[in-house]
């Protein structure tokens, strides 16, 4: 392995996705299994970070309108046709029942449709929040600015450009990734996420948080002593973890751990990608980690409106069983809708040809 250049395979890879959407989704069932507040946040503060650290352990990809395209057709698309699903899901009925009772104006419709765009322009976890409630979305035109940026930095040769993102990126990444629990932080950072377009100030964040443990790992990885490495960074993960877990989340010494977290566990995961490739199961849902993500949300929520009156979820063995139930649901529905022709061609993307129906003869 070049030294220069730190190497990770497909199956490393898919691996690493699998273990990190099987969090997201742990996460996400809460309601339904009841993991306590604390790992739920702590898995919070990293899983998301690593899938957009990943990205730059592969190799480079030279930005062109071409492959903005793509970026468009396999992020964004998504991303718009949810939004219309749920804003138009969410708001049609109120406005039919609110109009049959009198009690809305042309311009309570007016000022719904302005937010919806201005949420859908934007793409971040508030405005999402306050247009439809499905706020997971907010990954999508994250990871569509995150792609572009990455890939224009990787591809410049202007060490003074390169320098900016990174400055740049470290002030948005402390008042946007770190500081997102901090009250005397929360004006600023709920206006900058109001009015950041595609979330492009969180992808700044990013790239930061990437570039930073990238050159972290590459001067450790190639290290003679690996396994001693990959011990101390398993004692640091815990110990990190406990003593996260008893401190204030609006207390200023979270800043710190909340910046170490997410580069600990990378490093943590690539250290041990090797053992986390052999597991069959991770490698399936990592092939399919978009599509669950897509689906896990809405699934969800839809089964905690149904399990909890079925099911005594007090019970740890019925919620393990639970948790177990609900990853393979997102599994196969995921796979069965790659099955259907046209929703794989509008929902699930690679290309823009793809999208468009543009094959080659």
């Amino acid at each position: 392995m070049d030294q220069k250049r730190l190497g990770i395979t497909v199956e490393e890879s898919t691996a690493i996705k699998g273990l990190l959407i099987i969090l997201i989704i742990l996460g996400h069932a809460q309601p339904l299994i009841q993991i306590p507040g604390v790992l739920r946040r702590f898995f919070y503060d990293f899983h998301v970070h690593c899938f957009m650290i990943l990205p730059l352990l592969y190799p480079v990809k030279y930005l062109s309108s071409e492959r903005i395209k793509n970026y468009f057709a396999r992020l964004m698309v998504p991303f718009i046709l949810l939004f219309l699903l749920f804003f138009l899901g969410k708001n049609i009925p109120l406005f039919i029942s609110s109009y049959h009772s009198g009690v809305i104006t042309f311009k309570d419709v007016i000022n719904t449709i302005n937010g919806g765009l201005h949420s859908l322009i934007m793409g971040g976890y508030f405005p999402l929040a306050e247009s439809i409630k499905l706020r997971y979305l907010w990954f999508l035109p994250l990871m569509f600015s995150f792609s572009i940026i990455k890939d224009f930095y990787n591809t410049t040769a202007n060490q003074w450009t390169k320098a900016t993102f990174i400055s740049l990126g470290m002030i948005f990444y402390m008042i946007l990734w770190v500081c997102l629990y901090l009250p005397y932080f929360a004006g600023i950072k709920e206006t900058m996420m109001d009015w950041s377009p595609f979330s492009i100030y969180q992808a700044l964040g990013a790239l930061f948080l990437g570039v930073t443990t990238v050159t972290l790992l590459k001067k450790t990885y190639f290290s003679n002593q690996r396994k001693i490495i990959q011990v101390v960074l398993s004692v640091v993960f815990i110990v990190i973890f406990l003593i996260y877990s008893i401190t204030p989340k609006a207390s200023p010494y979270m800043l710190v751990l909340k910046s170490m977290i997410p580069v600990i566990a990378f490093m943590l995961f690539y250290n041990y990608k090797e053992i986390l490739a052999r597991l069959s199961i991770l490698r399936k849902f990592g092939e399919h980690s978009f599509e669950i993500y897509i689906v896990q949300s809405p699934l969800c929520i839809a089964m905690y409106t149904i399990i909890p009156n079925l099911f005594p979820t007090e019970s740890f063995l019925v919620r393990a069983c639970v948790f177990i139930f609900i990853l393979a649901i997102c599994y196969y529905i995921a796979k069965l809708l790659l099955k259907i022709s046209i929703v794989k061609r509008i929902l699930f993307p690679r290309t823009w040809d793809e999208f468009v129906g543009k094959t080659d003869k």
